[in-house]
């Protein structure tokens, strides 16, 4: 059943995570020279676990303000520049960026730059097929409007479910969403069919 319901409310799981895609990165990351000499591990490329973030902001890239009488304001990292990670991980750098930089990248760059890994360029181009090529690899699932939400899962199912048939029963799934969202929903829809799958 997928449902309206956010994917998250934490600022720790990101687009790239959610797309299974950020542990293969990591993985690749780990395997470089640099990385290896330096004594870094997988683990040490993600901005969820201590040792290779930065520890200031625990790797979110931003810490609060307090104003008083205000809402709290999120401001850039002072050590780490909102870049998450540690001097020692950000000096490690593959296909010509380091970490920080790769999470940046949107969804379309991140297919290119990946495209002879199945598992990275292939949930990537599923996103992309949805009409979510714009969205920076990096960008956090609380932020993500409602269209995005639905397209992410949706394209996450198709990846997760290929080979498989499954009956789908979506809830209201077009309710609020801009024409182009729709098309692009309705696109993996017609994905999702084509597979063997049934959608109600």
């Amino acid at each position: 059943a997928v449902g309206q319901e956010p994917l998250a409310r934490s600022r720790r799981s990101c687009a790239a995570t959610y797309a299974g895609v950020f542990a293969p990165i990591r993985a690749l990351f780990a395997a470089q020279p640099a990385a290896r000499e330096a004594g870094l591990t997988a683990a040490d490329f993600s901005f969820n676990s201590p040792g290779g973030r930065c520890e200031h902001c625990q790797g979110l890239g931003e810490v609060s303000s307090n104003l008083l009488f205000f809402e709290d304001l999120q401001l850039p990292c002072p050590v780490c520049g909102g870049r998450r990670f540690s001097p020692p991980v950000l000096a490690v750098r593959c296909r010509g960026r380091d970490i920080s930089q790769v999470l940046e990248l949107s969804v379309d760059e991140g297919a290119a730059l990946f495209a002879d890994l199945p598992a990275i360029a292939g949930p990537l181009g599923l996103l992309s097929e949805a009409g979510l090529g714009y969205l920076p690899l990096g960008q956090p699932s609380s932020a993500l409007s409602g269209g995005e939400c639905q397209r992410l899962k949706l394209a996450c199912q198709l990846w997760e479910g290929r080979g498989e048939t499954a009956l789908y029963l979506i809830d209201e799934p077009t309710a609020g969403l801009h024409p182009a969202d729709v098309d692009g929903f309705l696109r993996l829809l017609t994905r999702l069919v084509e597979g063997g799958s049934t959608a109600v």
